[in-house]
């Protein structure tokens, strides 16, 4: 069942890194802090994709995100603009549900080998510490509106 585990985790990482380009295109002059942690966000994900494809028997997939992700995103970016408060808030909903795939991939009921399990494991410390980073930047954003 490893395989299945896998592939949903490479979709998620997929999906992380079409995020945050599309979060890197929507920033303005003067938001380098923000360029420099989206694309340090997005090596991890690319670095992740690579990792599960290895142990997936697979290629990494082609840099296609997810449907259901780039439709959530477009609708979002309709409703909260570009600001860098939004595209935080953006950003953040992206690492909850990263986190809530890696958790479920960890579940004890979830059939995964214990290498696969140690690798999902070390990949969620990893987007745990990003997450927390996200959440630190917002909430200054918002303590300086």
């Amino acid at each position: 069942m490893d395989s299945e585990t896998l592939k949903d985790l490479i979709r998620i990482n997929s999906d992380r890194i079409a995020g945050y380009r599309k979060a890197l295109e929507g920033l303005r002059t003067g938001d380098d802090d923000l360029r420099n942690v989206f694309s340090d966000m997005i090596q991890m994900s690319e670095q992740h994709v690579e990792e599960l494809s290895r142990e997936a028997g697979e290629n990494p997939p082609d840099d296609t995100p997810g449907a259901l992700y780039r439709a959530w995103a477009e609708i979002r970016a309709l409703f909260t603009g570009h600001d860098r408060s939004s595209v935080l808030e953006n950003c953040e909903s992206a690492e909850d549900a990263a986190l809530k795939a890696y958790e479920k991939a960890l579940d004890p009921e979830a059939d995964i080998s214990n290498r696969c399990r140690n690798l999902v494991m070390v990949q969620q410390v990893a987007l745990h510490a990003a997450h927390e980073k996200i959440r630190a930047l917002r909430d200054r954003e918002r303590s300086l509106s």
